[in-house]
């Protein structure tokens, strides 16, 4: 599926249709790296598949925020893409070999998700973008779907019960699904 920004965005400041249209293109960008090779073997087909998971995330966030309705489910992707992230990078930097053959045969890697998210930043130490996911992983919790994030706007006293969200929501929701996509890709 390709994207583009022929139609209009309604309501979009001109500031968040510049990152959306940058993002769009680094999204393309990395199927154009696929495309003219990689690695092989099983850890990096586990990658791969990662990563291609991590580039549809991005690109559903993005066709989401074109809408410009769908805001709050643009953002409740945002802890998928950050997980997809951490277990590629995980598999990538920390996992040894006989937990590549499990996780390529659907077992769970050892540990919490919280341990191997630990992991992960201390084999990047220095990764500003991976520490900003280790530091921030309470907040992608809210995000979730009825996560504290998605619901504080609409039950607080001074809100309306449609939300708006502002443009400052919208550039991190970018920001931070392209950051996720790229920390992944560019090992490969």
């Amino acid at each position: 599926t390709t994207l583009t920004l022929s139609g209009e965005v309604i309501g979009m400041n001109k500031q968040n249709r510049e990152h959306l249209k940058r993002a769009i293109e680094i999204n393309e960008m990395v199927r154009q790296m696929y495309c003219s090779g990689h690695p092989n073997g099983p850890r990096w087909q586990l990658v791969l598949l990662h990563v291609s998971l991590a580039q549809e995330l991005h690109d559903s966030v993005l066709t989401l925020l074109k809408t410009n309705r769908n805001i709050r489910a643009a953002t409740a992707l945002l802890r998928p893409s950050a997980e997809i992230a951490c277990h590629g990078l995980w598999a990538l930097r920390c996992a040894d070999d006989a937990q590549i053959d499990a996780m390529r045969k659907g077992i769970e890697p050892p540990g919490s998700f919280r341990e191997r998210l630990i992991a992960v930043g201390s084999a990047l130490k220095g990764a500003e973008a991976f520490e900003r996911v280790v530091a921030s992983w309470r907040y992608f919790n809210g995000l979730m779907p009825g996560g504290y994030e998605q619901l504080i706007p609409p039950v607080s006293p001074e809100a309306s019960m449609m939300p708006d969200s502002g443009d400052a929501e919208i550039e991190q929701t970018i920001r931070f699904a392209t950051t996720d996509l790229i920390i992944l890709a560019v090992p490969v």
